[in-house]
């Protein structure tokens, strides 16, 4: 009974040419059309990405009780209880420090674990495409002098957010594989 079966779906292989057909190479494309192709997406794209204009926020340090998980940690701000929970202020009389209108901007905090070396944070450029901000950001450790101890050091920038935000994308330029992405909701 088994042979039989077995037989019978063996045959109906060969009956239907699924043990017979044979597969084609796929045809290959050339180097030409792929760089032709991934132009027109970047085209699209550079069409779609509005630039923000943000500034970096002097005068605050990252509370204690914010736990870093990872070796950089992004927080981010949309209203001033937000901000306060995350970040304290370093005020002296010779400073001023802001506090970015939220209704308007978005505070986005980079915080790189406690290290004996200084980093110095950098972002190259915030841009917007349809409900999505993606943050291009830069660390350069200062490995020439040890401080002997670990410090944190952060940076903290604020964004002019012109509509409603879904998700902000933070992206090292140096290693574009190394990304971070923070799904929000939407934020107004």
């Amino acid at each position: 009974m088994k042979k039989t079966a077995l037989m019978l779906l063996i045959g109906s292989l060969f009956a239907t040419g699924c043990a017979t057909a044979s597969h084609q190479q796929q045809e290959t494309i050339s180097l030409k059309t792929i760089q032709e192709v991934e132009s027109k997406i970047s085209k699209v794209e550079q069409e779609k990405k509005q630039l923000l204009q943000f500034k970096k926020l002097e005068g605050y340090f990252l509370k204690n009780n914010v736990k870093l998980l990872k070796e950089i940690n992004f927080f981010t701000a949309n209203s001033v209880d937000k901000f306060n929970k995350l970040l304290g202020i370093t005020k002296t009389m010779t400073n001023k420090v802001t506090v970015p209108d939220f209704d308007k901007k978005i505070a986005v905090i980079i915080a790189p674990k406690p290290s004996q070396y200084l980093n110095n944070i950098s972002i190259s450029q915030i841009y917007m495409i349809d409900n999505n901000i993606y943050v291009e950001y830069k660390i350069e450790r200062d490995r020439t002098k040890d401080l002997g101890y670990f410090a944190l050091n952060i940076a903290v920038f604020e964004a002019i957010i012109p509509k409603v935000i879904a998700n902000i994308c933070f992206i090292d330029v140096d290693n574009e594989e190394n990304m971070a992405v923070m799904l929000l909701g939407i934020i107004n």
